[in-house]
């Protein structure tokens, strides 16, 4: 089985690209679709996506090894979602990030379950996609916000906390918590619960 090899690296929307699509962490599993040159276009099993096989991208092929899965553990066994998430509390953002050097918020949300050693889709639309509904006024504790643009598109997502604030990575601030802005407000269109998927 081909894992990556170091601890985290960059997949791209393309060999040689400029876009980020996310990252991946050492000893998750990557299968090989294509080489080119330093480059392997691979699917991400560990990062669920619109192709059944996992998130799709390009990594440099010098990052990826012969192994064995990985699981990352939490310290003291796996923490509940939100204390997941807030051990990111202050990271910045990056889009496609999954790592305390940088996150986005859909990463965020993944790897707060990954914590939890189960697997959610990697991107807000999917994870949006793949929840269970909750009306807004009900969403409690660790449930999740998503929010549109006018035309349908779920653009951000949160994590639902305690006093029905949110715990989430934005541009301006990076990871936070705090109540929802009245302009973060005007986009809001569902809440949700992921079911687990280990």
């Amino acid at each position: 089985m081909i894992v990556v090899g170091v601890p985290l690296t960059d997949v791209w929307a393309a060999a040689d690209s400029a876009e980020r699509v996310t990252q991946a962490l050492l000893g998750e599993p990557a299968l090989v679709l294509d080489e080119r040159g330093d480059w392997a276009r691979v699917a991400l099993p560990w990062q669920p996506g619109p192709d059944p096989r996992g998130y799709l991208g390009w990594v440099r092929r010098a990052h990826l090894r012969a192994g064995h899965p990985m699981v990352q553990a939490a310290p003291g066994g796996p923490p509940d979602v939100l204390d997941a998430a807030r051990r990111l509390l202050g990271a910045p953002y990056l889009w496609g990030g999954l790592g305390p050097a940088g996150i986005d918020c859909s990463g965020l949300v993944h790897l707060a379950y990954r914590q939890r050693d189960t697997r959610v889709p990697r991107d807000a639309a999917d994870q949006h996609a793949a929840a269970e509904r909750v009306p807004i006024p009900d969403a409690g504790p660790g449930d999740l916000f998503f929010f549109a643009r006018a035309d349908g598109h779920v653009f951000h997502v949160g994590l639902v906390t305690e006093s029905g604030g949110m715990l989430h990575a934005g541009e301006e601030e990076g990871v936070a918590e705090g109540p929802v802005s009245p302009a973060r407000r005007a986009h809001l269109i569902a809440a949700g619960r992921l079911r687990e998927r280990t």
